[in-house]
């Protein structure tokens, strides 16, 4: 019996017009690191049955299907792995057979690197083994800080690819769209242009 959550978010995919999206973020969880799921198939790229190789295949769905979306895959955060006693091991240092969860980070960098997207390390860069208390719920969840951390990060990144017109020089260089300036509402008007049509 598939987990209903999946449909759910099936359900509220098919009422979003994708012609009006620009920039697709896809992250992965432990999940698969603490389930044992093999993080990939050196026989086999596209398996699905392996963490990267699901991954490989959603994005290259997504590229065939919507090939002007810019995609941003983001990394697990840091986690643990709890044992059958109910004991947290580190999943930096853990292996549970397929790797730490650090080798899973590694394959999904190889993944996302390969199908050309873009990547977002939040393991090192976002939610770490230094600072994990205070953003997760428990030993591989975010909590509501933890997820407005990930927002924060992935709205930086964004914020710089895209610059206003009043924006320095050198944010104007880098951005790979101009809008109006902020005196002008130039972010508000954009969002209204852009999803009201």
């Amino acid at each position: 019996e598939p987990d209903p959550r999946y449909q759910e978010a099936v359900d509220v995919m098919k009422t979003v017009d994708m012609s009006k999206v620009d920039i697709l973020i896809i992250m992965y969880d432990s999940t698969d690191y603490n389930n044992g799921t093999p993080s990939d198939n050196p026989d086999n790229a596209y398996d699905v049955t392996a963490f990267t190789g699901g991954l490989r295949i959603s994005l290259k769905n997504i590229q065939e299907t919507w090939p002007y979306i810019r995609i941003f895959v983001m990394s697990p955060t840091y986690a643990q792995y709890m044992d059958e006693d109910g004991n947290l091991h580190n999943g930096t240092t853990t292996d549970l057979g397929n790797g730490t969860l650090n080798h899973y980070l590694l394959k999904e960098i190889d993944a996302s690197m390969d199908c050309g997207v873009s990547f977002i390390d939040n393991y090192f860069g976002t939610i770490n083994e230094d600072n994990y208390k205070e953003y997760m719920r428990d030993y591989m969840h975010v909590n509501q800080a933890g997820r407005e951390k990930l927002a924060d990060r992935i709205a930086a990144i964004i914020n710089a690819t895209t610059g206003t017109a009043n924006a320095t020089e050198e944010v104007k260089k880098i951005a790979t769209g101009v809008i109006g300036s902020c005196e002008e509402e130039g972010v508000a008007e954009f969002l209204k242009e852009r999803f009201q049509n």
